[in-house]
């Protein structure tokens, strides 16, 4: 929320049964969506956009360029979580990827997602699928554009992992826009 006296963009908790005020559990300074919860309870995660001046995506009004075009003043969106106890907000994937979706493996030890170098509005389409440990290097799954079958040189949306862990699904398919998902769901092992 940004209701507050000073109208920055906030994270608050509020008790489901609305017994107490919502506290709030972190500050932040740009664009966060898509909040969940790991797992274990410990880290509520989103996709951040750190010093946003504009909601990302290919459908959102784009700033003015300036600078070097397509290298300077680029607004990349990654993962990013905040500790429960303590609210501290930390971006959990590498700058030098745009994050379009994620989702935690059920032990809350791994993340996947689909993502693509900045600039992110350019390339939803050619975006691979990535495994990550929370704040280590991520390690490249799947690449529709040079996997071979059915998959190739389609885009991937939405990866779960699988209840055990050992597989995740996406839909893949020829999408055009963002969020404009459809195509047949996959299954692969969670290792690549």
């Amino acid at each position: 929320s940004s209701c507050n006296a000073d109208h920055k963009t906030a994270i608050y908790l509020a008790d489901a049964a609305g017994s107490s005020a919502p506290r709030q559990l972190a500050q932040l300074n740009g664009y966060a969506k898509e909040m969940q919860w790991s797992p274990d309870g410990k880290h509520l995660t989103f996709l951040y956009v750190e010093g946003a001046t504009r909601p990302s995506g290919a459908l959102a009004a784009e700033k003015p360029p300036s600078g070097v075009i397509g290298v300077e003043g680029l607004e990349v969106q990654r993962v990013a979580s905040v500790d429960a106890s303590r609210g501290q907000p930390t971006q959990m994937t590498p700058p030098h990827l745009h994050v379009f979706e994620f989702d935690w493996s059920p032990d809350s030890s791994r993340l996947v997602y689909v993502a693509a170098p900045p600039p992110g509005e350019n390339n939803w389409w050619i975006a691979k699928l990535y495994t990550q440990q929370p704040n280590q290097e991520p390690t490249a799954i799947l690449d529709p554009q040079t996997v071979t079958g059915s998959l190739h040189g389609l885009q991937i949306a939405v990866p779960r992992w699988s209840p055990d862990g050992q597989r995740i699904a996406f839909i893949g398919g020829l999408m055009s826009d963002q969020c404009s998902t459809g195509g047949d769901i996959y299954v692969m092992p969670a290792s690549g």
